[in-house]
């Protein structure tokens, strides 16, 4: 009896190595399973009635989160406050946003290579500025209105920093003065 249960521990143990190594290479690909995309949801009361926000994100390996898809917020009167895009972790797409009384707020491109189209609101829904950008910074030509909606700057941006020659106007439309800008910083009047 003591002969079979010897080949049989004998057998085990030149087995075990090559267990160890396999379940060693199981781990390894368990640690570097692909990203979850997941939602989540929540909302301003407990009967979960009144939406908040919606957004989705990937689950990373090792618990770390990064934004990922569309990402909705409301007010708590119901309207849209903003909408977004990212992908894995970068702001993508154009991503609007709205005033609670439903005007709209912001238009801003992001993820992009070339300057493209941006606007912003005031409340009342006269348009505030337009201009373009580049990942959410101002770069180009830029107008300013004031609340009336009459034209209150015209000027370049460079950089997100007013660059070369800007004209102001008053709210009847009279150019008021001319100002040069380096970078940012007033440089002269005319």
């Amino acid at each position: 009896m003591r002969a079979p249960l010897l080949v049989t521990l004998a057998l085990l143990a030149s087995c075990t190595s090559d267990f160890q190594q396999s379940a060693r290479m199981l781990g390894k690909g368990m640690e570097r399973r692909a990203p979850q995309l997941e939602r989540r949801t929540s909302y301003y009361d407990r009967e979960r009635t009144r939406l908040q926000r919606e957004w989705g994100f990937l689950q990373l390996p090792g618990g770390r989160e990064v934004l990922h898809g569309r990402d909705t917020s409301y007010f708590s009167n119901g309207q849209k406050e903003h909408e977004r895009e990212y992908r894995e972790g970068e702001p993508v797409g154009t991503w609007r946003s709205w005033w609670s009384n439903g005007n709209p707020r912001s238009e801003v491109p992001n993820g992009t290579r070339e300057p493209e189209a941006t606007r912003w609101w005031r409340e009342s829904g006269v348009l505030e500025c337009a201009g373009f950008s580049r990942g959410g910074v101002r770069e180009g030509e830029w107008e300013l209105f004031h609340a009336s909606g009459a034209l209150a700057a015209r000027g370049t941006y460079i950089g997100g920093q007013e660059q070369g020659e800007w004209s102001f106007f008053d709210d009847s439309g009279e150019l008021v003065e001319t100002v040069a800008f380096r970078s940012g910083v007033r440089v002269r009047a005319q």
